[in-house]
């Protein structure tokens, strides 16, 4: 199961706001950098200060691997992550997170995605809407 501790996500926000876990050019699949670890890192950040606020989203179940990818379903669909020649490809119920160096970092996106969607649902005590 992946560390979704508060520490192991603050610890992956470092780690992907450097430059070498950063797939670039034809390698991300489109020009330019790939900013999907920089994104993940911000969520990653907002996911600790919310869960320290004491809202948390229950961690998503990764079954076993299979010969190149990790499965985890979730009440509105799934996430995915795939091994593939240009890194792990992350995607949530058939939507591309990003690819990363690897599947712990994919599967760390792949749960930050899933907070975010499911946090940008909720009404908090000091949303104006």
């Amino acid at each position: 199961m992946t560390d979704t501790s508060d520490k192991a996500l603050l610890a992956l926000a470092d780690r992907l706001d450097a430059p070498e876990h950063w797939l670039s050019g034809s390698d991300a699949g489109h020009e330019g950098e790939n900013s999907a670890p920089v994104e993940a890192a911000a969520a990653f950040r907002a996911i600790v200060a919310e869960r320290q606020a004491g809202v948390q989203v229950k961690p998503l179940v990764w079954g076993d691997p299979g010969e190149s990818e990790f499965w985890a379903n979730h009440p509105f669909g799934w996430c995915e992550v795939i091994d593939t020649d240009r890194g792990f490809y992350a995607t949530q119920s058939g939507v591309e997170i990003g690819r990363f160096n690897t599947a712990e970092l994919a599967k760390a996106a792949a749960q930050a995605d899933y907070e975010a969607r499911i946090r940008a649902a909720l009404k908090g005590p000091n949303d104006d809407q």
